[in-house]
């Protein structure tokens, strides 16, 4: 893996307090996402307590779906503070798994 660029946060307290402003406005953001999101399954939650293949898949698919908008989210970071660069988009099975 060739090293494009190194940021030493130790410190840096000026990118450290400008890190920590910057995810104030968006960890509220993500909980206002989130709690949406809840609030669309909540029906399929409350129809009751066993499980079912459909319950699995709907969780399966929930968890992959994270998955890929956490993906995005670091993809969309690394644009912004390299955008000249190529990015990779992918993740390793093997190191998954324990």
């Amino acid at each position: 893996m060739k090293i494009i660029d190194k940021v030493r946060l130790q410190g840096n307290k000026k990118l450290l307090l400008l890190l920590n402003l910057f995810s104030l406005p968006l960890t509220y953001l993500f909980f206002l996402l989130f709690t949406q999101i809840a609030i669309i399954f909540k029906p399929l939650i409350n129809k009751g307590t066993s499980i079912n293949t459909s319950g699995i898949v709907t969780v399966m698919g929930m968890v992959m779906a994270l998955l890929v908008i956490h993906e995005l989210v670091h993809g969309l970071f690394y644009k912004l503070f390299k955008p000249k660069n190529r990015i990779k988009i992918g993740f390793r099975l093997k190191s998954m798994i324990g």
